[in-house]
């Protein structure tokens, strides 16, 4: 290689026997290519701790996980407490077995996602644990009411799919949840001194 097409060349990578050699500025200089998969988990639990500081994360994390405790208890429920089995309540009013599946489903989701709410999300909140637990019973019948009516619209006006439907209405409804715990379940009345914190 003459001079002149070192002119041309700023960095060119060899690879041999494991190093990488750049020419910049007509020198040589080996550099050891190794993997470390410690740093790519060092990595991936920093970008984590990233992204669980956020609050809306933490927020439908925990929505996610008492879904699931929501849905396994409705299963339990269901298929092996009332085994499948309506019940009449008068000899004119009988409770279907997904309607009571899903009041006690219903029950064991909210208590959990409270829970997990109040310890990981909304950690700042100065009310009092009943006045929270009330405000947050309040916002979640009135979500479940306004996913029943938004799911029911997208099915029977727009034509969407149920299961489709569903989903969107949940995401729809999980935000318009997030915002109005945050200004009223979870209150915090002196903000500035939270903030400063």
């Amino acid at each position: 290689m003459n001079e002149s097409n070192n002119d041309f060349i700023s960095i060119v990578g060899q690879i041999q026997n494991k190093n990488i050699f750049i020419v910049k500025e007509f020198e040589l200089r080996p550099i050891r290519f190794t993997f470390a998969p410690q740093k790519v988990v060092a990595l991936i639990i920093h970008l984590s701790k990233k992204i669980f500081r956020l609050r809306v994360v933490r927020y439908f994390f925990t929505a996610i996980t008492a879904t699931g405790v929501d849905v396994f208890v409705y299963f339990l429920t269901y298929n092996y407490v009332i085994l499948k089995n309506d019940l009449p309540v008068s000899n004119h009013i009988i409770i279907g077995a997904p309607t009571i599946a899903l009041m006690i489903s219903f029950c064991f989701g909210l208590v959990t996602n409270f829970s997990l709410t109040r310890k990981f999300v909304f950690t700042e909140s100065d009310l009092r644990v009943r006045h929270q637990l009330m405000r947050y019973t309040a916002v979640a019948l009135a979500a479940l009411v306004l996913n029943y009516f938004l799911m029911n619209f997208l099915i029977r006006e727009f034509l969407w799919y149920p299961t489709l439907s569903r989903a969107a209405a949940a995401v729809c409804v999980g935000v318009i949840s997030f915002m109005v715990h945050k200004t009223f379940s979870f209150t915090i009345k002196n903000e500035e001194e939270v903030e400063e914190q």
